[in-house]
């Protein structure tokens, strides 16, 4: 795809942002950086001619700022994914967590009904975040087919995952909708449930899409999510000496990004980590981690280190600190 003179979509400015950072600040060669991105060096050579005709070499400052931390975001991504992502949404200092929150479901819903088609087949996590997401799409599909990563404790009708299931499927206009949702902890034992979850699994392992929230552990860790893990007898504590430091689609991660077997694993049906990274590995899926605030950037830079994902949808301040490896996370508990 040849570029336009002077004027470029988010993608293409993204695409030069990465580009003129692999170039000019790591001294990478054009064939390095066109094997690495997957486009040819042709297209390398001509996207840097394009961007010191339009005044960015001479001084990168001058290219808007958020996608050049886009650009320096995606050289956190854990090298086995072929096509790293990020989006990063410019905010006042003075935006209330509420606008921030919006703000990160709008960028969310754009990108969702860019790759969107009828037939889709997407599965959710929980969360406020992707709550948000789903409130601003406005396009609608026929055939899609939604399910829920794991069949977690379903207390605040805002971050339930099976409830942001049925809530996807009516925002998004729907028709022939299909939900496929997993029983709870109480229930997943039950004889009645188990041949239905078990290819539930299956179905939402291989789905086109995924969206993952995150959770911090430690002193940022939320009261939903200490709830749940009240309800279910876990120490969040004990997880946290054990190395843990996040948790998504109700699976516990070091700082490596690894998967940690804990107690989760026991008492939560859910799909796999390992299915989720290698959906994350896809040139053709699509792994979406939405999530913004202090308390979440060490998990944050986990996760995109150990593949779990190959998007990332964030605000500027996150974005900054995931790049700052001597950041201090803030004590105080910034909503997701």
């Amino acid at each position: 795809m040849m570029l336009k003179n002077t004027k470029f979509n988010d993608s293409e400015m993204a695409r030069m942002a990465s580009i003129l950072i692999k170039y000019y600040h790591f001294h990478k060669k054009q064939k390095d950086i066109a094997q690495e991105m997957g486009i040819s060096p042709g297209l390398v050579n001509t996207i840097l001619s394009q961007a010191k005709k339009n005044g960015f070499v001479q001084n990168l400052i001058s290219m808007p700022k958020e996608n050049v931390l886009a650009a320096h975001v995606q050289e956190l991504f854990s090298p086995d994914i072929p096509t790293p992502n990020a989006i990063v949404v410019p905010f006042s200092k003075n935006i209330s967590e509420r606008e921030r929150l919006r703000g990160i479901g709008v960028a969310a819903a754009r990108y969702f009904e860019a790759i969107a088609r009828d037939g889709i087949h997407i599965t959710l996590d929980g969360g406020e975040t992707i709550f948000c997401m789903i409130e601003e799409l406005r396009r609608a599909f026929s055939q899609i087919e939604v399910y829920s990563v794991a069949g977690g404790p379903q207390y605040d009708p805002y971050t339930s995952v099976n409830l942001l299931v049925n809530c996807l499927l009516v925002q998004f206009g729907a028709t022939r909708m299909n939900p496929h949702i997993l029983p709870g902890p109480r229930d997943k034992d039950l004889p009645i449930y188990r041949k239905k979850a078990q290819n539930t699994l299956k179905a939402a392992s291989k789905a086109d899409v995924f969206f993952l929230g995150v959770g911090a552990l430690g002193r940022s860790l939320s009261r939903t999510n200490r709830k749940n893990m009240d309800d279910l007898g876990i120490d969040y504590k004990k997880l946290q000496d054990r190395g843990i430091v996040g948790i998504s689609a109700y699976s516990a991660f070091d700082a490596e990004g690894e998967h940690v077997v804990c107690e989760l694993d026991e008492k939560i049906l859910k799909v796999a980590p390992e299915q989720i990274k290698k959906a994350a590995r896809s040139q053709n899926r699509h792994v979406v981690i939405l999530a913004y605030g202090l308390p979440k950037v060490k998990a944050l830079r986990a996760m995109l280190k150990g593949g779990w994902g190959n998007c990332l949808i964030t605000d500027s301040s996150t974005a900054e600190k995931l790049l700052d490896k001597n950041e201090r996370i803030s004590k105080h508990f910034t909503p997701i």
